[in-house]
């Protein structure tokens, strides 16, 4: 019996790449970023308006009162800015890094039925794991056939030259 080789489209390639380096973007901004979030936080001592504590971990930035969270956005702002970040006001370079790497590795999934394998997304996306599995699956198969240069990232300003 011979054995079916899969063979990815150029596109599904392309698209794993860019994946790939969507997470490589996220994991080396997001010490970064978690670490100005949380200066900000010790900076100030903002309360949780709910129970009077101090709010240590910037995912409870929520719970500010509405001035102190204008103020804890101001802070943040500038210290992307600082940091060499270009986002709009009141925005987060995670937030946004981790948003693009789902939309990804949702390309990356959808362009993957070309392999017939017989995944049903509605059922993958039905539960977090089989996604992560999945998603893993795909890319120990499909990493080793990526051409290098597609993962490779342009130098600072080698796009103005």
């Amino acid at each position: 019996m011979k054995k079916q080789m899969i063979k990815p489209s150029p596109a599904l390639l392309q698209s794993t790449a860019t994946y790939v380096k969507a997470m490589a973007y996220t994991q080396t901004i997001r010490p970064i970023i978690e670490s100005i979030q949380k200066k900000q936080l010790s900076a100030h001592e903002y309360r949780d308006r709910f129970d009077g504590n101090i709010i240590t971990e910037p995912k409870h930035a929520f719970a500010m009162p509405e001035a102190d969270h204008e103020n804890y956005v101001h802070g943040l702002h500038q210290e992307y800015i600082i940091a060499g970040f270009h986002v709009e006001y009141g925005e987060c370079p995670l937030l946004i890094a981790e948003n693009l790497e789902r939309q990804a590795r949702d390309v990356v999934i959808k362009l993957s039925l070309e392999l017939n394998i017989g995944i049903n997304i509605e059922h993958l996306y039905s539960k977090l794991e089989w996604l992560d599995q999945y998603t893993e699956l795909l890319l120990n198969l499909l990493v080793p056939q990526i051409d290098p240069s597609l993962l490779t990232l342009p130098k600072p300003n080698e796009h103005e030259q």
